[in-house]
């Protein structure tokens, strides 16, 4: 039988004058998130898959395994945010939850003739049938449990990685100030046209003025948290933006290809 030892008074002291030594953000919670992105933004815009959805270049065949596998993240994405909204107390954010839940239910998504996922020909029905490759599952069993067990301003952050990187990655111009290459030209190849129709979405006005409204949102949210629940937001979005990379290492690498699951005997 294994025992857990409680901890020492001393320890508890200690716990108690970190936790009390917490300070609030002052300003706006957002612009810290961001400011906690600029390494990891640096990584991720010089990940080879991002170089090669910028200019087209990726080959077809993991640029459609990737689609499958965020067409999967996803579904469950949207889970977690319907989860959430029936357990925050603010109206504003809650009401912004809903909204991108319905957004993201498997009925709409992929059905915008100009989506990457429409060009793929990918359908609810059948991309369903598809297994989760062990990392979107990773990911996305850590995104519900934080809906459903973290406290709610720590759940809503774990969400925030996601568009807050894409927006930023696909919206930004060349270092000459040229927009991405796929941009600048008729595609013509399946995968061009597929990552083209991938960075207009996310580089798109609309989509920036999404990530907007989630800055709005978690800005209210952080301003009613106390020191410690905002210093549990920032480790839940650092964990939560290491997740996001690491799907841009296992789409580049296919790492969890291994085929559907076989009973042996």
């Amino acid at each position: 039988m294994l025992c857990c030892r409680a901890p020492s008074r001393a320890a508890l002291r200690g716990g108690a004058r970190a936790a009390s030594s917490l300070t609030k953000v002052d300003g706006r919670f957002s612009a810290v998130l961001w400011g906690s992105l600029r390494y990891p933004m640096e990584k991720m815009r010089k990940h080879p898959f991002v170089v090669s959805v910028r200019d087209g270049s990726i080959d077809v065949g993991t640029m459609r395994w990737y689609l499958e596998q965020d067409f999967l993240y996803l579904v469950h994405y949207g889970r977690a945010f319907k989860i959430l909204s029936a357990r925050v107390p603010v109206e504003n954010a809650a009401r912004h939850l809903t909204s991108c839940a319905e957004a993201l239910s498997p009925a709409r998504l992929g059905k915008e003739a100009a989506s990457a996922f429409a060009i793929a020909g990918l359908k609810y029905e059948d991309v369903m049938q598809a297994e989760q490759a062990p990392y979107t599952r990773l990911y996305t069993d850590h995104l519900l449990a934080t809906a459903c067990l973290d406290p709610y301003p720590s759940a809503m952050v774990s969400l925030m990685p996601c568009p807050m990187t894409y927006q930023r990655l696909f919206s930004e111009p060349e270092p000459d100030g040229s927009p991405p290459p796929v941009m600048q030209s008729e595609p013509a190849t399946e995968s061009a046209k597929l990552c083209k129709a991938w960075v207009k979405h996310y580089g798109s006005k609309g989509y920036r003025a999404y990530v907007s409204k989630w800055e709005k949102i978690i800005d209210e949210v952080a301003e009613q948290a106390s020191a410690a629940e905002q210093d549990a937001m920032l480790k839940e979005f650092d964990l939560a933006t290491r997740m996001e990379y690491m799907f841009w290492e296992m789409a580049e690498h296919r790492l969890e290809d291994w085929g559907p699951y076989t009973k042996y005997d």
